[in-house]
């Protein structure tokens, strides 16, 4: 099935994060386990738009997402390509598949007034595993980089002359974002906070990242998720209290005080601007809703 090869393909040349890998990988052998059980042996050049759309339609009835739905055929026409690109197979099957309808979905985001909370309340003195809550959760909503992003982020990444952040995003491509002289001097006192819990406990500094777990190592993905719900838990409501949740703020913020929607495309290190324009339909929905209530003439009222 030529599998194996196409990882090392997605590795070595798409350089696709691990997670990226992972998902394709896993869609694909789930679609070969549903092709085998449903149709027996079975080679890459017998597949067939019919075929495809079958899995398609099963992906459906198990009640997956259109997004979902979106991202698995996404994943083996990108097989697909790869084995016409190797003379494996004379097309790709699911590049003419009729997807099932994404239905449009604002990204969500927390009200500027709700932030100011990460600033009034006393940092000084929370214990340490809050205050490292705190910490990422400042980065994240001040910079707008991705979760993953922070992850890899190393003291020497951080300009303190330039007041910049180098950061490697998809693709392994490699930008630099603004941080505020208040950040920097709140990032210093975090290091240093740090390194006073890890001697404390004796324990080593055995990463040069900048956020570390209580053994001296970088942080893991399940504990930087627990950090930024603890921290929004305390000032929202809302269902969703994910890292990204904050990338969404930033941007939005940045577009509500006035930013050019091309500079919020760099700093968020987005490949195309339509990925950016999703932020002015926020801003335009928010306007109908103060509109329909504020207006005098609005039926709300």
């Amino acid at each position: 099935m030529y599998i194996s090869e196409f990882h090392q393909y997605l590795l070595s040349e798409k350089r696709q994060s691990i997670h990226t890998q992972e998902a394709y990988l896993r869609d694909i052998q789930q679609f070969w386990g549903f092709v085998h059980e449903s149709w027996g042996p079975t080679s890459c050049e017998e597949v067939t738009l019919s075929l495809s759309r079958s899995w398609m339609s099963k992906l459906i009835d198990d009640g997956l997402t259109a997004a979902t739905v979106h991202r698995k055929l996404a994943s083996l026409s990108s097989y697909f390509k790869f084995l016409m690109k190797e003379g494996k197979v004379d097309n790709n099957p699911f590049k003419s598949l009729k997807k099932p309808k994404k239905p449009s979905r604002l990204p969500q985001f927390i009200e500027e007034s709700q932030s100011s909370q990460i600033y009034s309340d006393d940092t000084q003195n929370m214990d340490w595993d809050l205050f490292r809550s705190y910490a990422i959760v400042r980065l994240l909503y001040e910079t707008g980089i991705r979760r993953a992003e922070l992850m890899g982020l190393k003291w020497n990444d951080i300009s303190s002359n330039r007041k910049l952040i180098r950061v490697l995003g998809k693709r392994n491509k490699t930008r630099e974002v603004p941080i505020s002289d208040n950040l920097i001097e709140f990032l210093l006192v975090y290091r240093e906070k740090q390194k006073f819990f890890l001697t404390e406990r004796k324990m080593l500094e055995n990463s040069d990242h900048v956020f570390l777990n209580d053994r001296g190592t970088a942080i893991s993905v399940s504990k930087m998720y627990l950090s930024v719900r603890e921290v929004l838990s305390q000032w929202t409501t809302m269902r969703k209290r994910s890292p990204h949740i904050l990338r969404h703020s930033f941007a939005t913020h940045m577009l509500n005080g006035g930013a050019d929607l091309n500079v919020i495309k760099e700093i968020l290190g987005h490949g195309s601007l339509s990925a950016t324009q999703v932020y002015t339909h926020v801003n335009i929905e928010k306007l109908k809703g103060l509109h329909s209530k504020l207006h005098p003439r609005s039926e709300e009222k």
